[in-house]
């Protein structure tokens, strides 16, 4: 037995990373050469053996696995994969940890976080890719470019959603832009995780346009998570914030203010309330 050999550390003649598998054939001969699926891979975690090494050379993350048949909402490019769908135990998983999603049949699906929760796999991609440094700046890139499509003038709007989750590709995430302030709030401890990466990104997208980042991720990470300061500078520290909409300027207090600091979903409302109370005197009672 292949996986008997690896765990009592007999000695392998070969191991060969086919893509979606490991080809491993023991010493007895070929006729006991084997495929590990994925499940089995995970079993391996913690033992010495020489094939151990190669795993963990060429899977940056842990593999999980669907049931037969669960295959259908990621056809549907479905951002998420809920519990019930999984094959085996995830107890080997930590929360926010990425994972590798392959089917039934050993063919890789997408790449995401895993949470332990009914919804148990927020995904990145569709695509069998680095979650490095370079897949931040080209998300960051890709957001601001769909906001700029619908061709906004920054001199009378300069507060926008830049990232809304599920929406740009991104599950967990809000980026919130206030002029030269950004916003980042997680709402996942996955991506809680790449908090600097992301900082980072949008450094390199905007230059020097944005002057100050702030996580405000406190009260919206799950909480069972273990996040240690959430609530902090990433880069910068300006207090005194203000943004324009619409070409009326507002106090951003995003320290002590709700949300990210702003009602950013409520710009066409105020811009027609401007519109009924012109010329008049108005009351606020909010």
């Amino acid at each position: 037995d292949i996986m008997e050999d690896i765990q009592q550390n007999r000695p392998i003649a070969k191991n060969t990373f086919t893509g979606n598998r490991i080809l491993v054939t023991s010493t007895k001969g070929v006729s006991d050469s084997s495929e590990l699926s994925h499940n089995d891979l995970n079993k391996l975690d913690g033992i010495t053996s020489p094939i151990q090494t190669q795993i963990n050379d060429q899977r940056m993350s842990k593999a999980v696995q669907l049931s037969k048949g669960r295959e259908k909402s990621i056809e549907r490019f479905h951002p998420w994969i809920f519990s019930g769908a999984l094959e085996g135990t995830v107890k080997n998983l930590e929360e926010g940890e990425l994972v590798r999603l392959f089917d039934a049949s050993d063919n890789f699906r997408a790449i995401g976080h895993f949470q332990p929760s009914s919804l148990s796999i927020r995904i990145l991609s569709f695509e069998d890719v680095e979650i490095d440094q370079n897949f931040w700046n080209k998300k960051i890139e890709k957001a601001l470019e769909t906001r700029l499509v619908l061709n906004f003038d920054e001199t009378q709007n300069q507060i926008f959603r830049l990232t809304h989750g599920e929406g740009d590709g991104l599950p967990g995430l809000i980026i919130d832009i206030y002029g030269e302030l950004a916003i980042i709030q997680c709402h996942s401890l996955g991506m809680f995780n790449h908090i600097e990466e992301i900082s980072k990104a949008i450094e390199v997208v905007f230059g020097d346009k944005i002057s100050t980042i702030y996580s405000k991720s406190q009260e919206t990470i799950p909480f069972f998570a273990n996040a240690q300061n959430a609530n902090r500078f990433l880069k910068g520290e300006a207090k005194n914030i203000w943004a324009a909409e619409n070409g009326l300027l507002f106090f951003i207090d995003y320290l002590e203010g709700q949300k990210t600091g702003f009602f950013i979903d409520q710009r066409e409302n105020r811009e027609l309330l401007g519109k009924y109370s012109k010329g008049k005197t108005v009351c606020n009672t909010f």
